[in-house]
């Protein structure tokens, strides 16, 4: 749904639609039904009510009739309104006079649309780290011409005085993003050539962030077609992140499991290489988007450096003995090694899975911490609300789970995986002293021996271990 422009000199958003607007809550008959019809929304609307004789509501006769009306508003329901003229209360829920309008949420704000990490990150589940760095920015537009044309002629026709009594498709779209209708915009543009495949849902929140860089820069219906396919990616990769966090903690499922892509793998492991050998290639990384997101191409192209640099940190090189032998092939667990951390940059969603089976190991983190530091702080700020969502809902959490999970959020998250209990275990193997054994006494902390707190932890530990049997037998003794 989209708003029409706040007519409220008191606003600070006067001119621009944002939510809980009242300024036309007034507003009936043919005109509350031409502009409902249109797709906007609008306050104290009695769309439902099922008043006979009344289409899309008329706010008076739904008060005559006795029905209760609310404005709604993103958020909840407000019991005042902010009209035409009349200065915001602070009381709002969205008040104005003096900041700003509380924006209505995205799918984009993945925290925040503006974020290129972390935009970048979730593009990458969507992608695989090969396709951001090969594919992105590299879409063409099949009649660049005509395209060209639609755009300039939404930069030249933005203002009401300057629009044609006869509007062409692109008078219309520059007059949609101009007043902020990117719904209305999203709804003209969908199919067209330089939208691509972006998903028509995607579309009001894509337009939203580029309408700006959209009026204000050259036509390059290339680089807009690429820019709008990799935000929509990015809405993608976020969607599929939540899914699979969806599944992270119980007992996985053999239906549910992630597999490594090794196709991708070895095209992955090959421009890497060639990078390293010609980091010139890397300057094409992003290809076009620079052109209307900037920002987001200097993020993709500083995270390939990165990541070429890491991997070839990491990769395995048997060393020569002496300068004329021949190279040693690498042993099949390096080989191993270096692939896993690969696949899990090719897909990110691979360290969940190793989380999810209790196979994590600390490498796992550090790749992607290294190449997409701001999707793992999404996926630890996620993780967290799963495991308190667990223990709310009273929801069993495996041992190994909780170890994973350790490993992914650098803390342990159990008395028995913190230093004094490894401690406090290792010392508990340890053949005792004989006359401590035949005194029958425990040495204290000061001695060296074990504490209470540590006999604690391991007697916890050890209850983790029990077997159904073993825990039988004990209950009989």
């Amino acid at each position: 749904m989209a708003y029409l422009p706040c007519q409220n000199p008191q606003c600070s958003s006067k001119g621009k639609p944002h939510p809980n607007c009242q300024c036309y809550q007034y507003l009936t008959g043919k005109d509350r039904v031409d502009a409902e019809r249109a797709g906007y929304e609008l306050p104290g609307t009695t769309k439902g009510l099922r008043l006979r004789g009344v289409r899309g509501g008329d706010l008076g006769r739904a008060r005559r009739a006795g029905r209760k009306v609310k404005y709604m508003a993103h958020g909840g329901e407000v019991d005042h309104f902010c009209g035409y003229n009349i200065p915001h209360l602070p009381s709002c829920e969205y008040f104005a006079l003096g900041g700003p309008v509380t924006p209505v949420p995205t799918s984009l704000d993945i925290p925040e649309m503006p974020d290129p990490p972390s935009t970048m990150g979730h593009a990458a589940v969507s992608h695989g780290l090969l396709g951001l760095l090969k594919n992105v920015g590299r879409a063409k537009v099949s009649d660049p011409e005509k395209a060209a044309r639609m755009i300039q002629e939404a930069r030249e026709h933005t203002t009401p005085s300057d629009m044609p009594t006869q509007k062409t498709m692109g008078h219309k779209f520059g007059d949609h993003l101009q007043s902020g209708r990117h719904e209305e915009a999203a709804d003209l543009i969908h199919g067209h050539a330089t939208m691509g495949s972006t998903a028509k849902s995607h579309l009001p929140d894509i337009l939203a962030h580029m309408a700006p860089a959209i009026l204000a820069q050259e036509p390059h219906p290339d680089a807009l077609k690429s820019s709008a396919e990799y935000l929509g990616s990015a809405i993608r990769g976020h969607s599929a992140l939540e899914a699979h966090m969806g599944t992270l903690l119980g007992k996985p499922k053999a239906s549910e499991s992630l597999k490594p892509n090794r196709e991708a793998r070895e095209q992955l492991k090959k421009f890497i290489d060639e990078a390293h050998a010609n980091p010139q290639t890397l300057l094409d990384v992003g290809g076009n988007i620079g052109h209307y997101l900037p920002n987001q191409a200097g993020t993709i192209g500083a995270t390939a450096a990165k990541a070429v640099n890491y991997f070839q940190s990491i990769k395995p090189v048997q060393p020569k003995m002496n300068p004329l032998d021949k190279p040693m092939p690498v042993g099949r667990f390096e080989e191993s090694a270096y692939n896993r951390q690969i696949d899990i940059a090719q897909d990110p969603r691979l360290l969940l899975e190793h989380v999810k089976t209790g196979t994590i190991v600390p490498q796992d983190v550090t790749t992607i911490k290294t190449i997409f530091p701001a999707l793992y702080e999404s996926m630890c700020e996620k993780a967290s609300e799963k495991l308190i969502e667990a223990e709310t809902e009273g929801k069993l959490v495996p041992y190994s789970q909780k170890v994973s999970l350790s490993i992914l959020l650098g803390q342990p998250l159990d008395t028995t995986m913190t230093p004094m209990a490894a401690q406090a275990i290792l010392k508990s193997a340890a053949p005792q002293q004989a006359e401590n054994q035949s005194q029958g006494k425990a040495k204290g902390p000061g001695n060296g021996g074990v504490s209470s707190t540590e006999l604690e932890a391991i007697d916890k530990a050890d209850e983790m271990g029990e077997t159904k049997l073993e825990r039988r037998q004990a209950d009989r003794r």
